[in-house]
This record gives structure tokens, sequence and C-alpha cells, in this order.
């Protein structure tokens, strides 16, 4: 029955890039300073979806590891034609250097760019504006979409593999899926500048029905529910259908290059981003979906009123049409030998540190290490050491479980260990003056060690050491 589709964790991150051609988590020191690592994005404020896992068999061969082919991947080639209600955006992901500009130092938007008065223009028809140069920008983004899709989805899924979680399976209808939910979020960026937005919604919003809702060209439903009751994915006859979907958007004040590399890699620098977030973490490697779809598009934000001229969104839907048999292991991300990792985190809403007085936007954690045991009822982290290999120094942490998670989001079987790096002075100097602190997280191309413990179910007590490395 369609009305027993179950949707897992939603989430959205956001960033402003003051300068640069990148995204987020790329630092300009040495140590890993950031210069501007575009926000994750901010999930939804309620709980995140988890999404449906997708009905095709996990790929069980180790995801390939070079540049994803621009050809037909696994389950089909991804739809880079129109989406169903229009034009699809002319935005496409890059494999180029994330951006080194200084982020924005205000409170990331909680899936709502600034408060400021909606643009009253009349909203384009077709394609969202894509910002200037345009035609330059649009070209790439035509030319190279499928390819920077298939390398977002494979950054994911190669790594959910080399940490034990499986890979995923390209799914045709989650990626045309994906591509008209980018689409949307787009076209009502570049039209408009509106409070409080949340990305995972195609309501109505009153005072901005111009742009959102049924009079949006990529209109496809209210909800998440809403959308995949009618989309092919969801298998009628099984009642075990999930899907989750995860949104990330960053908004740069210019670009330095247009270069198909520097367009590529702000798309894989969001999925990085996203990978840093404890909740966002948890949803995308998620050992209950086995398929995935990434959508990119790309516009000018609110018509080019705005200092940030260039604006990018990535949509990415996790599923599976059938409940999968999850590993009866202890699980970690990163794990042994993740060499990609992102250097901090500067917003995740929910905010994982909400009561507690910190502002992630000015003063970051570092990435953090997701511990999960899929099969247990509990699990219990303890005796955390968190060192930087390099300079041997000891980084303090911050356990979030479900006894301590002010959200109440995260499961009892799982904890996530939050290095708070303000003791590393990571940030290069007048680099970043957003960062008050001089904290900009983890030290950049630099190597990890975390040791700890877990009591599963209260009686197997396991030893756990992994070394891990920041891009």
């Amino acid at each position: 029955m369609v009305n027993n589709i179950k949707v897992i964790g939603l989430f959205f991150l956001f960033t402003l890039t003051l300068t640069g051609c990148g995204g987020g988590d790329t630092n300009t020191g040495n140590h890993n300073s950031k210069t501007g690592t575009p926000s994750t994005g901010t999930p939804s404020t309620g709980t995140p979806s988890t999404g449906t896992p997708s009905t095709g068999t996990p790929s069980t061969g180790t995801p390939s590891t070079g540049t994803p082919s621009t050809g037909t991947p696994s389950t089909g080639t991804p739809s880079t034609g129109t989406p169903s209600t229009g034009t699809p955006s002319t935005g496409t992901p890059s494999t180029g250097t994330p951006s080194t500009g200084t982020p924005s130092t205000g409170t990331p938007s909680t899936g709502t760019p600034s408060t400021g008065t909606p643009s009253t223009g009349t909203p384009s028809t077709g394609t969202p504006s894509t910002g200037t140069p345009t035609s330059n920008l649009n070209n790439i983004i035509k030319n190279k979409k499928a390819q920077y899709q298939l390398t977002a989805l494979n950054l994911l899924s190669i790594n959910r593999h080399k940490c034990g979680f499986g890979g995923l399976t390209h799914d045709t209808i989650l990626t045309q899926d994906s591509e008209k939910r980018a689409n949307y979020i787009g076209y009502v960026l570049a039209n408009a500048k509106i409070p409080n937005y949340n990305p995972h919604s195609e309501k109505a919003i009153a005072g901005f029905q111009s742009y959102t809702g049924k009079n949006n060209p990529y209109y496809t439903g209210n909800t998440v529910s809403d959308r995949f009751n009618k989309t092919a994915y969801y298998n009628v006859n099984n009642r075990d259908t999930i899907l989750g979907e995860s949104i990330a958007i960053n908004y740069y004040s210019n670009f330095s290059s247009l270069a198909p590399t520097v367009v590529s890699d702000i798309y894989t620098s969001m999925v990085r981003q996203l990978l840093a977030a404890p909740y966002h973490l948890s949803n995308l490697v998620s050992p209950k979906f086995n398929e995935a779809g990434v959508g990119v598009s790309q516009f000018t934000p609110n018509n080019g009123n705005e200092l940030f001229k260039f604006g990018f969104a990535i949509n990415i839907l996790s599923g599976a049409k059938t409940a999968i048999e999850v590993p009866d292991k202890l699980l970690t991300y990163p794990c042994d030998g993740i060499t990609d990792s992102a250097t901090n985190l500067r917003n995740e809403s929910p905010n994982p540190f909400h009561g507690l007085g910190r502002d992630l936007q000015t003063n970051p954690i570092g990435q953090p290490v997701y511990v999960t045991y899929p099969t247990a009822k509990k699990i219990k982290v303890s005796n955390v050491k968190f060192t930087a290999v390099a300079t041997n120094e000891d980084i303090s942490v911050h356990i979030l479980d479900a006894d301590n998670d002010p959200n109440k989001i995260t499961k009892s079987n799982s904890a996530f260990i939050l290095p708070l790096t303000d003791q590393l002075k990571s940030c290069e100097t007048n680099a970043e003056p957003g960062y008050t602190k001089g904290n900009c997280g983890l030290y950049k191309n630099s190597k990890y060690k975390v040791s700890f413990d877990v009591l599963v179910d209260g009686k197997k007590l396991k030893h756990q050491t992994l070394t891990f490395s920041t891009k």
C-alpha cells in the first residue's frame, strides 16, 4: 500500500562563502585552516528522515575508485534531460577545488537563506538564473551534469563500501527525482529570499506563491512522502520501501575559475560536508539503503540582488525497495584508511550542540566519528583518545549519544565522537576573519588516530582503533 512508505532522515545544510571558487572543507594553511568551507547546508529542523532503501540489490563489488564513468552507471544512465515540470536547472556539480574564501560569520540559516525581503519581480519560467558569466557556467553544467552527479555518488558509495556500510547502486528513478528536487530548490532561491526556508517541503509559502508550490515549474508534491508515493520507485507490493533525503546548499560571492574541474569539486565537497554533520552522516551511511540518486543545480540567488552571486544545490535521495539485512558488527565512519574527510563542521540543523552554548559558525568542530552497531539495542562509547598524528596533540571530545542528544535523534545503538578543536588554532593567520578563536577545525591534509571502547548491550566490551586523514 502506498501509505506504508517510510521516510527517514530529512537534512539540509547551508553555507556562505565570501570569496573563492570552491567549497567548504578546504583550508589554506599547512594545518588545515579552512578558508571558507561551504556549509553542508542545514538539515531540516525535524527528525532526519532516513529515507527508504531502494529495491535494487546493492553493488557487491568495490565501487570504482577513479573518476566515475560518464556513461551508463550500473543501473541505468541518470536522466540528464528536462525534469518533468520544466527545464532542468542549469547548475551542475563541479569537481574542482573547493573555495578557499572566507565563509560568512553569521549563524547559518536552518534551511533558509537570509531573511531579507523576497524578490518582487516576475519569477523566471524556465531554468533558474545561473549568475554571471551565465553562458559559460550553463555550458559547463549542461555538458558535464551526468558526470558531476556520478562523481558525487561514487564518493559516497566508495566510502560507504570501505567502512562496511555497503556500496550504493545508481538508480535512474531516484536520480530523476533528485534532479527535480534540486531544480525546485534552485528555482525558489533564484527568485526569492525566504526566511526559514525548508527545502524539503514544496508547499506554497505565503507571500512567495509565485515561486513555491504548484507555481514552481519543478513541483512534484508537498512532502517527501507525497512525492515518493507518485514515483515509480515505490514498490506497492512491498511494505519495506524506505527513502531518505539529504540536501546541501552553498553560496559563493565570486568565482575565480569556471573550469569544469572546479565546478565538479564544489559538489564533491558538499558530499564531504554532509558526511561531517552528525545527523546527515548517520543518514547517508545507513546500511538500510542500497541505492541512491544525486541531483544538482546552480542558480543566481534572489535574481542577483545579493552579495553571494553563485548558488549551488545538491539533493541526495537514498533508498531501498526491500528490507536489507544489516551487518552484525561494529561500524564506524570515518573508518580506518579513509583519506578524504572534511576538516570541520560549521553548522547543522538541528544543532547537535543545542543548549550547550557553542556557535559552530564561529567556533567549529572537527570531522565527527560515527560509531554504530546496527543489530545491537544499545551501545556506550568511553575512554576516547583523539590524536593529531603529526603534532601528537590530544584533542578533547564530546560524545553525543541517545542519552544526551538535545534533539533526541541519535539512536541508542549509535554514538558520535565530536572533536572539540579549540586548542588546535588551525586557522591560517588572517585567513579566517569569521573564526574569532582561531579554530578552523582539524588541520588540512593531516592524519588522526582515534581509539575508544564500546560496551554493546551492557556485556560485550570492544576496543577500536582507527586512523583517518583530512583532505
